[in-house]
């Protein structure tokens, strides 16, 4: 009897021990995948926070073409008006010249 009460106990104790053991390693497989999960998710995060600066980069550097483009257009501007006013230099010189050989034309005759 008491034979048998022991291989009992000693069944017990094994199946319980079994049932440790696989309880141990299904905590360790959740830990792990925990521990994936939290990587995974700390990759997200750093992601989002790359693209956020780079959207805040590409917004500056949008912004730095648009100024780039009105001192373009400007400096088109300021060439043409230039352009003009060298015409209308040439062509002041012109009359001016006429009018000096004018007066010059008329204090010799």
């Amino acid at each position: 009897m008491v034979i048998l009460e022991r291989d009992g106990l000693r069944k017990k104790i094994s199946d319980a021990e079994d049932v440790h053991s696989k309880q141990a390693a299904a905590l360790a497989n959740l830990q792990f995948v925990l521990e994936q999960f939290q990587k995974r998710k700390q990759v997200q995060e750093d992601l989002g926070k790359e693209i956020m600066e780079l959207k805040s980069q590409l917004e500056e550097s949008k912004q730095g073409l648009q100024a780039a483009s009105r001192l373009s257009d400007q400096l088109e501007l300021s060439k043409k008006l230039v352009g003009t006013l060298k015409e209308e230099v040439i062509k002041h010189s012109v009359s001016y010249k006429m009018v000096v050989r004018e007066i010059s034309a008329g204090n010799s005759g």
